[in-house]
C-alpha cells in the first residue's frame, strides 16, 4: 500500500487555521447561555461524543440554585445524605445528577415521588425547562440534539472534560494534623493546570 506524504505546512498557514478554529469554536460558545467550560462540554457533546441529550440534562441542572431539597424538608441533614446515597455513582457527582433525572423521569415528575427522594421538584421543573431552551438553541445553530450515549457513561465524562479540564486535579498526598489523637487525614490535590509539564504522572 502506497501513502502519499503531504508536505509539512507553513507557520502561517498553520496559525490561520488555528485562528479560524478558535473563532468558530468561540462564536458557538458565545450564542450559548452558559459558563464557557460548560458550553464547550455541551458541544462536545453534540459533535464528538454523541450524547448530547445527557449533556444537556446537566446543563440544566447545573443551572438551577438547587436539585435537592433542603435538610429541613427531607427531616435532617442525614436523611438528606441518605437520600443522595440511593443515585450516588463511582463516576461522581454529574453521573448521580443523570440518575436523579432519569429516576425523576420513570416516576412522572412526580412531586410526591421527589419529596420522598430530597429532590426539589421545582429545582427539577426548572432544570428541564434550562435543558429544553438550550436544546432550541442547539437547533437553531444547526447541531444535532437528539444522540444519546444510552448508558455509555464514559462518553459522558469525555464530552465533560473537554470542557472542564481546567479542573482537573491530581492528588499528591494526604496531610496529617500530628496534634489531633484521631486525625484520619485531609487529602491534597494540585490543580495540572498549574504543574509544571513532565511534573504530571502517566
Amino acid at each position: 500500500m502506497l501513502f502519499v506524504v503531504l508536505s509539512k505546512p507553513s507557520l502561517d498557514v498553520l496559525v490561520r487555521s488555528l485562528r479560524r478554529l478558535t473563532a468558530s469554536i468561540g462564536s458557538l460558545l458565545a450564542e450559548l447561555p452558559l459558563e464557557p467550560q460548560l458550553g464547550a462540554a455541551l458541544l462536545a457533546a453534540a459533535t464528538r461524543f454523541g450524547c448530547c441529550q445527557e449533556l444537556l440534562t446537566l446543563a440544566g441542572m447545573l443551572s438551577v440554585p438547587a436539585v435537592w431539597a433542603s435538610p429541613s424538608a427531607v427531616g435532617g441533614k442525614k436523611a438528606l445524605e441518605e437520600a443522595k446515597q440511593k443515585f450516588a455513582a463511582a463516576e461522581g457527582d454529574l453521573v448521580a445528577f443523570l440518575n436523579v433525572h432519569r429516576a425523576w423521569l420513570e416516576h412522572g415528575k412526580s412531586h410526591r415521588w421527589a419529596s420522598r427522594n430530597g429532590v426539589h421538584q421545582h429545582g427539577m421543573l426548572r432544570a428541564a425547562e434550562v435543558s429544553q431552551q438550550l436544546c432550541r438553541k442547539l437547533k437553531r445553530m444547526g447541531l444535532a440534539t437528539n444522540s444519546s450515549c444510552e448508558g455509555d457513561v464514559d462518553r459522558v465524562l469525555k464530552a465533560v472534560t473537554a470542557g472542564l479540564f481546567m479542573n482537573a486535579a491530581q492528588f499528591e498526598r494526604t496531610e496529617y494534623d500530628p496534634r489531633a489523637s484521631s486525625d484520619s487525614g485531609s487529602n491534597v490535590y494540585s490543580l495540572l493546570r498549574h504543574m509544571q509539564r513532565g511534573a504530571v504522572a502517566t
